[in-house]
């Protein structure tokens, strides 16, 4: 039971609306092949939940208040491989400093943000200044999206649905038997 952490449930950040939100789907995915998670979204609360929001995710998630952490350190801390769902601010800590060898993971690529600026905080960093976005790379860093992606050096792109099963075979090969480190997706 390898414990995962997701930042950001609901579909957009500032919003409790869980009924678009393509995470729900993953976290019922992740929960059904055994993984332990923590989830952390500020905006959702159960206790503010209402309507058809509250039935949707009860009816998805039924044990969703047992998932979800009050904090976000919290989750980074239970987490060995961290889902960023959406560029919230407050994620911006959790993934600020990945480590040398880690394998991102990008779902959703383009227009490439995510990508391009773990492409950065991969570079090392000389005299001081930030990494760069060219040159040599102290990380791994898969992109994917249905859309066609400006290349960014360093990345690998794999164009297609990750809910594909030709394209997840593409993605698992190219990890090499490697697992993903950080999932980021916007």
């Amino acid at each position: 039971r390898r414990p995962l952490g997701v930042l950001g449930l609901s579909f957009k950040p500032g919003t409790d609306d869980l009924r678009a939100s393509p995470m729900v789907a993953l976290v019922d995915r992740l929960l059904g092949k055994g993984y332990d998670l923590r989830i952390y979204d500020r905006n959702v609360s159960l206790a503010s939940l209402m309507g058809a929001n509250r039935e949707f995710i009860f009816r998805h998630i039924p044990h969703i208040a047992k998932l979800l952490a009050p904090t976000l350190d919290e989750v980074v801390q239970h987490a060995e491989v961290l889902v960023v769902s959406h560029n919230a601010p407050e994620f911006e800590s959790a993934i600020r400093q990945p480590r040398p060898g880690q394998l991102v993971v990008d779902l959703g690529c383009a227009p490439g943000a995510w990508s391009q600026y773990l492409r950065r905080r991969f570079a090392p960093k000389a005299a001081g200044v930030g990494g760069a976005a060219s040159g040599e790379l102290h990380g791994d860093i898969i992109a994917l999206d249905l859309l066609d992606f400006e290349p960014v050096d360093g990345v690998c792109f794999i164009q297609g649905d990750f809910r594909d099963e030709a394209v997840l075979a593409k993605l698992v090969k190219r990890m090499d038997g490697r697992r993903a480190d950080l999932v980021v997706s916007d």
